[in-house]
């Protein structure tokens, strides 16, 4: 608008083109400066008017941020043969890219981000085949052509693998964070999650990982337990420490480490987890695994009905508990599935307790044992998990063995009880200056592999059983905790008098007050 007034005094008042010609610079030199200096990220003021401060980062988040001293470089690496480039496609990506990291280049504006695009076979066999690179180029060259990018701009596998080493990531699309002390850490999407990218919890996890020490998850093995490191249907590995899966424990604020308990519990365990151990604990064992509680830490064990005998022992010296037979509900609300597959859902004491389990209804759980309490050793004690019982029976089946073509019979004869049963409890007692935590879970399989792939037919977030339970294990440390305040906006409070009026107004009455308004300007004009 400058510089047309410019050039409108300059034709009326007819100016000299040198006394134009310098206006009009020093309009665009004042310009550009304004713009230069308002761009900058430090100079930016910010405010988030609404209510949930869902542009802004988490206080949680802002405090970790204010931690990480001097700048870093975030890189997102782009592999134009990956399947998914059609998400990182230049140059949409650059921009998408800076809208992602907004809110913390906001309190960080010493953030730099960079991105580099390369071509790689991500498949293992087809780079091995192709030693040149060659085909790879052609391919590259062709997804070039496709989506209008100067191919002269990509990097090559060589040359990508001087920079960094994405061997070990398959070569897929991945983020890295470099601080100027030369600490790294990765930033990756996910095959499994509820989202591809990591979100603001996993994000700031990256950022915890560099300048605090996280705690420690010792898992226990030496009694044929599930593990940990295979990808078996019946193993732990999506949950414990797969970095491809979001709600992974590693993913959300804890190191994993591999344990026995044939030795004392290194000071950084924080929490030990034992899964479904096969074999009895020894008696020494105990010794040490008690020598940790009283020491204040936290436990997280999980047992099954048919391997109860090994862990009973245990649970009942230590705790005053055991694992009652196997649990059926035949005549649950889902039908379609097998009777020993129990969907008990979160209690509101540990809703209140483990706010991640607010986020689901129920549970899924096959072929689980109920865990009940013998004997007072001192802990409060309360239910996580319980069986529906409101609409169906739920009892311990000690006949039938074959829950397809059998059918499933109460039979209290044989010592076979139906009633309202807690398939996971939470324990608790004051240990020196410090209170103690302890889960105790009568399944299994809720944690593994198997239950983030088909959640046993019925749905559910078994998952955030574990993580519901970590945060109140953590004291609240981790997961990191990223809520928002609950939106006030939800309801309409209208009664039906009230709704019938608005409607006419909107449907009638406002559509008659605008046409005798046009009939009244009409009249006008035409009577002029």
């Amino acid at each position: 608008m400058a510089l047309t007034v410019i050039r409108l005094n300059a034709v009326r008042q007819k100016q000299r083109f040198v006394i134009t010609a310098g206006k009009n610079t020093i309009v665009i030199v004042v310009v550009c400066v304004i713009a230069f200096v308002s761009s900058r990220p430090s100079l930016l003021a910010y405010y988030d008017a609404t209510h949930t401060k869902l542009n802004t980062l988490t206080p949680v988040s802002q405090e970790i941020i204010k931690k990480v001293e001097g700048g870093m470089t975030i890189t997102s690496y782009v592999n134009v043969l990956d399947r998914g480039y059609v998400g990182y496609a230049y140059p949409r990506f650059i921009m998408e890219n800076q809208v992602f990291f907004r809110k913390y280049t906001r309190f960080k504006p010493e953030i730099k981000l960079k991105t580099v695009y390369y071509y790689a076979e991500p498949d293992d066999d087809l780079r091995a085949a192709d030693p040149t690179g060659e085909q790879a180029w052609a391919k590259a060259r062709r997804v070039c052509e496709i989506y209008d990018v100067d191919s002269m701009m990509l990097k090559n596998q060589k040359e990508i693998d001087q920079i960094v080493d994405l061997s070990e990531e398959g070569y897929t699309f991945i983020r890295q964070i470099v601080r100027e002390n030369g600490q790294k850490e990765w930033l990756r999407v996910y095959d499994y999650g509820m989202g591809r990218h990591p979100g603001e919890a996993e994000v700031t996890v990256a950022f915890k990982r560099m300048i605090m020490t996280l705690p420690k998850i010792g898992y226990v093995s030496g009694h044929r337990e599930r593990g940990m490191q295979d990808e078996s249907l019946l193993s732990y590995n999506f949950i414990m420490n797969n970095k491809k899966v979001q709600s992974s424990v590693w993913n959300q604020g804890y190191d994993v480490e591999e344990i026995t308990l044939d030795k004392t519990v290194p000071e950084d365990i924080s929490l030990i987890l034992i899964a479904d151990p096969r074999d009895p604990l020894t008696l020494d064992e105990e010794a040490v695994l008690q020598a940790y509680l009283n020491r204040g830490g936290s436990l997280f064990m999980l047992g099954e009905p048919r391997h109860r005998d090994a862990l009973n022992p245990t649970l009942r010296r230590m705790f005053g508990l055991e694992l009652t037979p196997m649990l059926v509900q035949p005549d649950s609300a889902f039908k379609k599935v097998l009777p020993d597959i129990i969907a008990p859902l979160p209690t509101k004491v540990a809703e209140e307790k483990m706010y991640e389990l607010k986020k689901i209804w129920m549970f899924s759980m096959p072929t689980a044992s109920g865990v009940e309490q013998i004997e007072d050793k001192g802990f409060e004690i309360f239910p996580i998990a319980q069986v529906d019982t409101t609409k169906s029976l739920c009892w311990t089946e000690l006949e039938t063995t074959d829950f397809i073509d059998d059918t499933v019979k109460l039979n209290p004869v044989i010592g076979e009880v139906a009633k309202k049963y807690s398939t996971a409890i939470g324990l608790s007692k004051k240990v020196g200056d410090k209170e103690q935590r302890i889960v105790i879970v009568g399944d299994a399989d809720v944690l593994s592999n198997d239950a983030f792939i088909t959640n046993y037919g019925i749905g559910g977030l078994n998952n955030l059983l574990l993580l519901g339970s970590c945060h109140w294990l953590s004291y609240g440390e981790v997961p990191i905790d990223v809520r928002r305040p609950d939106t006030t906006d939800n309801n309409v409070h209208m009664t039906v008098p009230t709704f019938a009026v608005v409607s006419w107004i909107l449907r009638v009455g406002i559509p008659f007050v605008l046409f005798v308004l046009y009939l009244f300007l009409w009249l006008r004009r035409r009577g002029r």
